[in-house]
């Protein structure tokens, strides 16, 4: 039973070191993406709205930078390594807690599972003015039987 034990807590020490260890990779090419998502939607949301979400986007990536630096830094052992698993996973969730408590977030949230009530006018894909409209599919449809 014991050997069981150090051979999964070796197994999960292996594991943080991966998670760890391809940190750098992951987190610059985050901020890569989101360079290329500021280009792409320029146009379409202000840049004011845009420079701030990428400003919290870069202090989260600090943070997890910092948190990575540190792991090897710390070269930590097999009882460490649940220690610094844990830090990886809250890392990864904080931003989650973020969107939550935001105002858009809380609304996001509150809406998820709702169905859209009847007295409300439908609107989006499918609608005209609160109007149906046939379905995109059935469009799509005639397009491909040809």
């Amino acid at each position: 039973m014991a050997g069981g034990l150090l051979i999964n807590r070796q197994v999960y020490a292996e594991q943080v070191a991966l998670l760890y260890g391809h940190a750098p990779m992951a987190y610059t090419i985050t901020l890569v993406n989101g360079l290329i998502l500021i280009f792409m939607q320029r146009a379409h949301i202000p840049i004011t709205v845009l420079l701030t979400w990428f400003a919290c986007l870069a202090v989260v990536m600090a943070g997890r930078i910092i948190l990575a630096y540190r792991y090897s830094r710390a070269k930590p052992s097999l009882v460490e390594a649940c220690r610094w698993g844990w830090g990886y996973f809250v890392g990864a969730l904080l931003p989650i807690f973020r969107l939550a408590l935001s105002p858009a977030g809380k609304r996001a949230l509150a809406s998820c599972g709702r169905r859209p009530r009847a007295d409300k006018p439908r609107s989006g894909v499918g609608s005209v003015a609160g109007r149906a409209t046939p379905k995109a599919s059935k469009r799509v449809r005639v397009f491909t039987s040809r």
